[in-house]
Protein backbone atom coordinates (compact mmCIF):
# COMPACT_ATOMS: atom_id res chain seq x y z
CA UNK A 1 0.00 0.00 0.00
CA UNK A 2 2.67 2.33 0.79
CA UNK A 3 6.10 2.03 -0.99
CA UNK A 4 8.93 3.89 1.14
CA UNK A 5 11.82 3.08 -1.17
CA UNK A 6 11.35 6.27 -3.17
CA UNK A 7 9.68 8.49 -1.79
CA UNK A 8 10.01 11.87 -3.21
CA UNK A 9 12.46 14.83 -1.93
CA UNK A 10 11.53 18.56 -1.72
CA UNK A 11 13.73 20.81 -0.29
CA UNK A 12 12.23 23.54 2.33
CA UNK A 13 13.72 26.55 2.84
CA UNK A 14 12.34 26.65 6.43
CA UNK A 15 15.20 24.63 7.94
CA UNK A 16 18.21 24.44 10.19
CA UNK A 17 21.35 22.29 8.89
CA UNK A 18 22.76 19.92 11.10
CA UNK A 19 20.76 18.95 14.28
CA UNK A 20 22.61 19.85 17.66
CA UNK A 21 20.39 17.79 19.42
CA UNK A 22 19.79 14.41 19.76
CA UNK A 23 16.05 13.24 17.88
CA UNK A 24 14.62 11.93 20.34
CA UNK A 25 10.95 12.40 19.60
CA UNK A 26 7.85 12.17 16.32
CA UNK A 27 5.72 15.20 16.20
CA UNK A 28 2.35 13.86 13.95
CA UNK A 29 -0.12 17.00 12.55
CA UNK A 30 -2.57 17.63 10.62
CA UNK A 31 -2.25 20.10 7.79
CA UNK A 32 -5.18 21.95 7.82
CA UNK A 33 -5.21 21.85 4.35
CA UNK A 34 -6.80 19.74 1.32
CA UNK A 35 -4.32 18.08 -1.11
CA UNK A 36 -0.42 17.58 -1.00
CA UNK A 37 0.65 19.56 -3.95
CA UNK A 38 -0.93 22.89 -2.06
CA UNK A 39 0.69 21.76 1.09
CA UNK A 40 4.00 20.80 -0.04
CA UNK A 41 4.77 24.05 -1.93
CA UNK A 42 3.97 26.28 0.98
CA UNK A 43 6.08 24.41 3.20
CA UNK A 44 8.52 24.39 0.64
CA UNK A 45 8.78 28.33 0.30
CA UNK A 46 9.06 31.21 2.23
CA UNK A 47 6.26 31.52 4.68
CA UNK A 48 4.27 33.77 7.38
CA UNK A 49 5.05 30.76 10.16
CA UNK A 50 8.43 29.83 8.53
CA UNK A 51 7.10 26.78 9.35
CA UNK A 52 7.97 22.96 7.33
CA UNK A 53 8.22 19.17 8.11
CA UNK A 54 10.30 16.40 7.49
CA UNK A 55 7.62 14.48 5.84
CA UNK A 56 4.15 15.32 4.32
CA UNK A 57 1.84 12.32 3.76
CA UNK A 58 -1.22 12.49 1.33
CA UNK A 59 -4.57 11.29 1.16
CA UNK A 60 -4.12 8.41 -0.90
CA UNK A 61 -1.58 6.60 -2.89
CA UNK A 62 -1.35 8.72 -5.78
CA UNK A 63 -0.64 11.31 -3.97
CA UNK A 64 1.61 9.50 -1.77
CA UNK A 65 4.34 11.34 0.70
CA UNK A 66 6.98 14.04 0.05
CA UNK A 67 10.04 14.67 2.27
CA UNK A 68 10.76 18.51 2.33
CA UNK A 69 13.86 18.27 5.40
CA UNK A 70 16.65 15.84 5.32
CA UNK A 71 15.96 14.10 8.87
CA UNK A 72 19.57 15.13 10.15
CA UNK A 73 18.65 18.90 9.81
CA UNK A 74 16.17 20.47 11.46
CA UNK A 75 12.13 21.23 10.48
CA UNK A 76 10.25 24.07 11.74
CA UNK A 77 7.23 22.42 12.34
CA UNK A 78 6.38 22.24 16.18
CA UNK A 79 7.03 26.18 17.28
CA UNK A 80 6.74 27.32 20.40
CA UNK A 81 6.52 23.67 21.92
CA UNK A 82 8.06 21.75 25.26
CA UNK A 83 8.38 18.28 25.90
CA UNK A 84 10.95 15.87 27.79
CA UNK A 85 13.72 14.39 26.04
CA UNK A 86 14.70 11.03 25.93
CA UNK A 87 16.19 11.76 29.46
CA UNK A 88 12.71 13.13 31.22
CA UNK A 89 14.08 16.41 30.94
CA UNK A 90 11.83 18.93 29.84
CA UNK A 91 13.08 21.21 27.29
CA UNK A 92 11.64 23.98 25.03
CA UNK A 93 11.86 24.11 21.00
CA UNK A 94 10.73 20.41 20.20
CA UNK A 95 11.82 21.39 16.63
CA UNK A 96 15.20 21.09 17.75
CA UNK A 97 14.55 17.40 19.07
CA UNK A 98 12.19 15.68 16.90
CA UNK A 99 10.72 14.74 13.40
CA UNK A 100 7.43 16.68 12.06
CA UNK A 101 5.02 14.46 10.11
CA UNK A 102 2.30 17.00 8.32
CA UNK A 103 -0.87 14.65 7.90
CA UNK A 104 -2.91 16.47 5.01
CA UNK A 105 -6.65 16.99 6.55
CA UNK A 106 -8.63 19.53 6.86
CA UNK A 107 -9.23 18.63 11.03
CA UNK A 108 -12.25 20.12 12.67
CA UNK A 109 -15.12 21.29 10.66
CA UNK A 110 -18.77 22.98 10.59
CA UNK A 111 -21.94 21.24 9.07
CA UNK A 112 -24.32 23.95 7.41
CA UNK A 113 -27.32 22.00 5.03
CA UNK A 114 -25.00 22.22 2.14
CA UNK A 115 -22.40 19.73 3.70
CA UNK A 116 -19.28 20.51 5.42
CA UNK A 117 -16.80 23.36 5.58
CA UNK A 118 -13.29 23.33 6.95
CA UNK A 119 -12.91 26.23 9.79
CA UNK A 120 -9.90 28.19 9.21
CA UNK A 121 -10.17 29.39 5.43
CA UNK A 122 -13.94 28.53 5.55
CA UNK A 123 -13.23 26.63 2.14
CA UNK A 124 -16.09 23.93 1.13
CA UNK A 125 -15.03 20.22 1.93
CA UNK A 126 -16.92 17.87 -0.60
CA UNK A 127 -15.94 14.35 -1.45
CA UNK A 128 -14.54 13.35 2.05
CA UNK A 129 -15.83 11.18 4.64
CA UNK A 130 -16.02 12.81 8.00
CA UNK A 131 -17.04 11.79 11.77
CA UNK A 132 -18.78 13.36 14.69
CA UNK A 133 -17.00 13.41 17.82
CA UNK A 134 -18.84 14.96 20.68
CA UNK A 135 -20.29 18.22 19.70
CA UNK A 136 -17.68 18.58 16.44
CA UNK A 137 -17.02 17.05 12.87
CA UNK A 138 -13.77 16.24 12.37
CA UNK A 139 -12.42 15.43 8.27
CA UNK A 140 -11.16 11.23 8.78
CA UNK A 141 -8.03 9.93 7.83
CA UNK A 142 -7.77 7.34 5.23
CA UNK A 143 -6.39 4.14 5.18
CA UNK A 144 -3.66 5.32 3.20
CA UNK A 145 -2.33 7.91 5.43
CA UNK A 146 -2.37 5.41 8.80
CA UNK A 147 -0.57 3.04 6.85
CA UNK A 148 2.00 5.45 5.41
CA UNK A 149 2.24 7.20 8.63
CA UNK A 150 3.26 3.64 10.70
CA UNK A 151 5.47 3.05 7.90
CA UNK A 152 7.29 6.11 7.78
CA UNK A 153 7.92 5.92 12.26
CA UNK A 154 9.42 2.65 11.42
CA UNK A 155 12.20 3.99 9.69
CA UNK A 156 12.26 7.29 11.63
CA UNK A 157 12.65 4.72 14.32
CA UNK A 158 15.22 2.67 12.96
CA UNK A 159 17.11 5.89 12.58
CA UNK A 160 17.00 7.31 15.59
CA UNK A 161 16.88 4.72 18.23
CA UNK A 162 15.81 6.88 21.59
CA UNK A 163 12.38 7.28 19.81
CA UNK A 164 10.25 4.82 20.89
CA UNK A 165 6.59 4.19 20.23
CA UNK A 166 5.71 6.20 23.47
CA UNK A 167 7.81 8.87 21.81
CA UNK A 168 5.21 9.23 19.18
CA UNK A 169 3.10 12.47 19.74
CA UNK A 170 0.66 14.65 18.87
CA UNK A 171 1.60 18.33 18.12
CA UNK A 172 -1.06 19.27 20.81
CA UNK A 173 1.36 17.50 23.29
CA UNK A 174 4.20 19.45 22.67
CA UNK A 175 2.18 22.75 22.70
CA UNK A 176 -0.88 22.25 24.75
CA UNK A 177 -3.64 25.16 25.01
CA UNK A 178 -1.92 26.35 21.38
CA UNK A 179 -2.10 23.03 19.02
CA UNK A 180 -5.00 20.35 18.66
CA UNK A 181 -3.79 18.55 15.64
CA UNK A 182 -3.84 15.49 14.66
CA UNK A 183 -6.53 15.80 16.91
CA UNK A 184 -9.61 13.12 18.09
CA UNK A 185 -10.42 11.81 14.55
CA UNK A 186 -6.69 10.31 14.77
CA UNK A 187 -7.01 6.92 16.16
CA UNK A 188 -3.99 6.22 18.36
CA UNK A 189 -4.66 2.99 19.25
CA UNK A 190 -5.08 1.58 15.44
CA UNK A 191 -1.61 3.51 14.40
CA UNK A 192 0.24 2.07 17.02
CA UNK A 193 -0.82 -1.44 16.21
CA UNK A 194 0.30 -0.89 13.14
CA UNK A 195 3.55 -0.27 14.35
CA UNK A 196 3.79 -3.18 15.75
Amino acid sequence: MFDSSNIPFRQSVNYRPERHQTCSLIVLHYTASGALEPTVDYLCKTNPAKASAHYVVGRTAAEGVAQLVNLDDVAYHAGESHYPDAKGVTKDGVSFFSVGIEICNWGPLTLDPDGYFENCYRQRVTGRPAIKIGDGWWEKFTDFQYAAVAELCRLIMAKFPLITVERIVGHSDVSPGRKIDPGPAWDWDRFRDLIK
